[in-house]
Parts: C-alpha cells; structure tokens; sequence
C-alpha cells in the first residue's frame, strides 16, 4: 500500500480538483445568467424542441448534468419556467450532460495548462463580456487538470497484477458495479467524476467491457440524488420536477438492463476502445432515454405529479 500512496493521492487529488473546476464553472455560469438572459430562455423554452436544445446548452455548458438539472429546478422554483417545459428541459440536460465525457475521451487534458492561462489573460485584462467568458474557461481548465492528475494515479496501479485481479472480479459483478458508480456519483454529488474516473481506468486499459454500461447505468440514476433531494425540499413544481427527473432515469436504466448481452457483443464486434464504449454507452443510454419518454412528455409530468403529491 505505501508504495502505491502517492498514485492514491493523485487519484483523490484529481478528482477533488475535478469537483472544484465543476463548482467554478457553475458558479460562473450562475453569476452572469442576467436579467436578459433569463428573459431569453423564458421565450426559448415555450416550444418543447426549443426546451430540449436549451437543456442540452445548459448541461454543456454547466458540465454536467446533475448541476444542470439543479439550475432547471431553480428555474421552475423562482416561476421562470414552467413545470412542463421544465420536464423537457431536464431530458435535453441528460444528452447535454454528456459533454464532459466526450471532451476527456479526446485527450484534451494536455491543453488545460494553456487553457488556465488564457482565462488568466482574459479575466485579468478583457472586458465584462471577455471576463465573464474567462470565468467559465477557468473552471473548464480546471476539470481537465483534475483529470490529467487523476490519469497520473491511475497509470501506476496498473502495474500490480492484484489491481487486474480487481478489475476482472469487478466484471463478474455488474450489479455491485452498478450500485457502487449510484453511491459514489450520490457521495461526489457529479455523474462526470464518476465517468471522468471510468475514462481514465478504460484509457489506462484497466476497464473491463462487461462493467461499462453498469457503471454508466449506475452513474446515469445516482446523478438524481442531490436533483431528487433538491426539490423535495423546494416548492411543489421543484419536488414534481425532482421526482420527475428520478423516474425518467431510473425506467430507462430498467428498460435497457435486459439488453445488455447483446449491447455487450455488439460493441465489441466494432472494435471500439473501451473508453470510446464509455462515452458511446452514456450517450446511447441518454438518448435512448430521450427517445422512449419525449413523445410520453404529458403522461411522464403527470404521473411525476402523483408521487410527488403522495410523498409530499
């Protein structure tokens, strides 16, 4: 163990300073969210395409989906959106959601010096609207240096033949697997630590293919603990919306699981890399999600409603 300290640091270091750019960003993009932005989106959510592509643009942009997902809840508990644009709102923020993914599936963690250093530049000597750009560049350099520190850890424990050991015995389990990514993305309260840490285990060849989808599964509903816990304790419109956001994830995971084997055996005949399964997993997941319950908006809202009215 005392050889293997220093990657165990970098390991939790990376995540925290994961977690950390999360928070920055969002704060950011909380602060400049103005009066005429706020007007902008209360105009461009009345259509349910429109709400869809926002909630999309707001995951990207706010790096995650469960953080996203609090903002919607704010936005409907404050009467800036209605509860039924919020529920497709919610379902563009899963697919946005995935953004983060895909940017550390592309290696992109190199740039995050450079990255740092023009937001920087742009805080320190821009206008307001460069300053508030530069705001948002910072916490987004900061997730990538948190994942560049993560891989730093990840890389030497592959060496022991007892973390192979691990992986293949964490593929015999895809169920723990599962219910281990919902507790640890409902602890680190951020779906992206989670699948930032499979990318990095799938990039470092650590991964085994039988726990992708588990573990996206798992981090897919988990992402819903602090939404659900959110708006349990806001106003009724937030708690439907809180609730809503549980059950939409939790019925897609529920209607995927039976397929799975040949989800498994499909991907593997492409002969994708498995950090590209991760990504391809979350998002097919995500819009698999979106496919099934967009046409059942009304009926997804109504029967949200009941529980939350039932459990209020």
């Amino acid at each position: 163990m005392t050889g293997h300290l220093f990657d165990v640091i970098n390991i939790l270091g990376g995540l925290a300073l994961f977690l950390y750019g999360l928070e920055e960003s969002t704060s950011a993009f909380a602060s400049n969210f103005g009066g005429q932005s706020r007007e902008l989106m209360v105009r461009f959510t009345r259509r349910k395409p429109m709400a869809f592509v926002f909630g999309v643009i707001l995951a990207a942009i706010a790096q995650g989906s469960t953080v996203a997902t609090s903002f919607a809840i704010g936005f409907v508990d404050v009467g800036m959106l209605t509860f039924a644009g919020s529920v497709v709102v919610m379902m563009g923020v899963s697919v946005g959601g995935t953004f983060v993914t895909i940017l550390l599936s592309l290696n992109t963690v190199a740039f995050s010096p450079l990255l740092l250093a023009a937001s920087l530049l742009m805080t320190r000597f821009g206008g307001v609207t460069m300053k508030r750009t530069g705001y948002i560049l910072r916490g987004l350099s900061l997730v990538l240096l948190g994942m560049f520190v993560l891989q730093l850890g990840v890389g030497p424990l592959l060496a022991d033949p007892r973390f192979g050991e691990l992986a293949a015995r964490v593929a015999k389990k895809p169920v723990l697997t599962g219910l281990a990514a919902l507790a640890t993305t409902g602890v680190l309260q951020s779906s992206s630590a989670v699948m930032a840490l499979a990318v990095a285990l799938a990039t470092a060849g650590a991964l085994p293919l039988p726990a992708v989808f588990p573990i996206v599964m798992g981090a897919h509903v988990g992402s819903t603990m602090m939404v659900l816990l959110a708006g349990l304790s806001g106003k009724q419109n937030a708690r439907k919306l809180g609730v809503c956001t549980f059950v939409y994830k939790l019925s897609g995971v529920l209607l995927l699981i039976p397929f799975l084997p040949w989800i498994d055996a499909f991907l593997e005949r492409t002969g994708v890399s498995v950090s590209g399964m991760v990504v391809f997993a979350q998002i097919g997941l995500a819009v698999f999600n979106t496919i099934i319950f967009y046409p059942f908006t009304d009926l997804l809202a109504s029967v949200s409603a009941q529980i939350a009215e039932r459990t209020g």
